[in-house]
């Protein structure tokens, strides 16, 4: 028994030890300031889709309205075989703005999924500064100017930026809302520690340099997910740490559309998760297996708490210490991105989360899962 509790305590230090790093990071993390008076650079902005027709024209409407001139960007959209009406929606789009730059290009019948779809994408952007997201997400008026700030560095070579749901409604978005918050502030703090270990293709710009530089067998093309993190992995591998930044600046937030039911979410974190197999990452790999193991540990305690009532005490305090953690954390998130009112479901969605991630993380090393009308083997 005594083994058992010094294991538990020592996989407990561990988590709590990186997630006050990471929450360190995050809080000493200063939004830059945005001047809009710096040398404008130019963006090719990259949209990789697949039956979006619900959601296109939102992030279309919401790029014609950034105030950055219209000269100084393009838009670039790769269709990944659509079965609906995206691309009818995308091309009259184009005929009612003659002002903006834009192209829809249907992969060929031999490339197939979101990964081609960028790099067919960045084999065509004229420029140099290219910035990344999602057929289901809207962007705010500055996104695209307060990115140029940040590239004033010339040591800036990828900028991370942050994610939310939009205006979730039901319990299971609300699930969703707050793991990705999580998600997006565990990568800030992590990258202001220069140890960045997630990004999000929702919201991600880079320079050609790193194209330029990186073997894309190294982007591990043959996985369904991960597009955003092995590229991350790889500037971090060419240009060090130091040419990762964090976008905190709310209004560089993107805000997407919640998944509607668990069986879907569930698929998507299936997806998420198979790629972990392939990280070369010494401490991305490290994190991923503290974290799950903590999550096993608390359901592993709590079980064995109801048999063995010695490690009741432990139970107790160390699933009060990650729940204490990680609302403190959480609280500071919601509270940059204006989501407070999530708190309120923190406590019921604190007890559901182990069993969750558990489950996805342990199914997703053997399971086929489903995405986009395509089921993808593991």
């Amino acid at each position: 028994m005594i083994f058992i509790i010094s294991i538990a305590w020592l996989i407990c230090f561990l988590y709590l030890y990186w997630m006050f790093r990471f929450f360190k990071g995050w809080i000493t993390t200063k939004p830059y300031p945005h001047k809009n008076t710096y040398s404008q650079n130019k963006f090719s902005i990259v949209i990789a889709i697949r039956n979006e027709e619900k959601n296109i024209e939102g992030l279309l409407k919401s790029l014609a309205q950034q105030n950055y001139p219209n000269h100084l960007f393009e838009i670039i959209i790769i269709d990944d075989h659509s079965e609906d009406d995206s691309a009818l929606i995308i091309n009259d789009f184009i005929a009612n703005n003659p002002s903006l730059e834009i192209q829809c290009i249907t992969l060929d019948a031999h490339s197939i999924g979101k990964k081609r779809a960028l790099q067919k994408a960045y084999q065509i952007a004229k420029y140099q500064y290219l910035i990344l997201t999602d057929g289901d997400c809207i962007v705010k008026p500055d996104w695209l100017s307060i990115s140029n700030d940040y590239f004033q560095e010339s040591q800036t070579k990828m900028l991370l930026g942050g994610v939310q749901i939009n205006s979730p409604k039901y319990f299971v978005q609300k699930f969703q809302a707050l793991e990705l918050l999580s998600l997006i502030g565990s990568g800030a703090g992590s990258a202001a520690i220069n140890h960045p270990i997630l990004s999000n293709g929702a919201n991600l710009a880079f320079t050609k340099d790193i194209l330029n530089k990186i073997n894309l067998k190294t982007l591990n093309m043959d996985k369904a997910s991960g597009d955003d993190v092995f590229l991350m992995l790889e500037t971090q591998k060419i240009f060090g740490t130091k040419a990762i930044k964090f976008a905190k600046h709310p209004q560089h937030f993107v805000h997407t559309e919640a998944i509607m039911s668990w069986s879907d979410l569930i698929q998507q974190r299936l997806r998420w998760v198979s790629k972990s197999s392939a990280y070369s990452n010494f401490f991305l790999q490290l994190i991923s297996i503290i974290v799950l193991a903590q999550n096993i540990l608390i359901i592993v305690l709590a079980s064995l708490s109801f048999y063995y009532h010695q490690l009741y005490i432990t139970a107790l305090l160390i699933i009060s210490l990650k729940i204490i953690t990680d609302f403190f954390f959480l609280r500071s998130i919601s509270h940059f991105v204006k989501q407070r009112k999530l708190l309120i479901y923190y406590p019921i969605i604190a007890l559901l989360y182990p069993f969750f991630i558990s489950y996805t993380a342990i199914v997703g090393q053997f399971s086929p899962f489903i995405w986009k009308q395509r089921k993808h083997k593991r």
